[in-house]
């Protein structure tokens, strides 16, 4: 039997939500399906990663990293837009833009 520790680790930004009242992160089920039936382990990825010397420690742990779809919008002003996006989610965004950009730069 193969393990499943050799396999691909994906990191996957989670979105926030509220689950009877608490504020929740979550992640859709069939992301995750897709990275295990594609061969990967996918990892939670909370926004509070977004901290650079947490970001710095966990790339090197990741094979690869996943920014699914959301029912959010990204913020405007992420993409030079003015305006207001009432269903944002800032945490996501700002680690998004963390995962990007440190990606880009490796």
């Amino acid at each position: 039997m193969e393990n499943i520790m050799n396999n691909p680790v994906i990191g996957v930004v989670m979105c926030r939500n509220r689950l009877k009242g608490h504020a929740t992160q979550t992640l859709q089920e069939k992301y995750l399906n897709a990275i295990i039936h594609a061969g990967g382990l996918p990892i939670a990825l909370p926004h509070a990663l977004a901290e650079p010397s947490l970001l710095e420690q966990l790339l090197p742990k990741l094979d690869g990293i996943y920014l699914p779809g959301s029912p959010s919008n990204v913020q405007p002003h992420l993409y030079g837009e003015n305006g207001d996006e009432p269903d944002a989610d800032p945490g996501r965004d700002l680690l998004s833009m963390a995962l990007i950009n440190a990606a880009l730069e490796r």
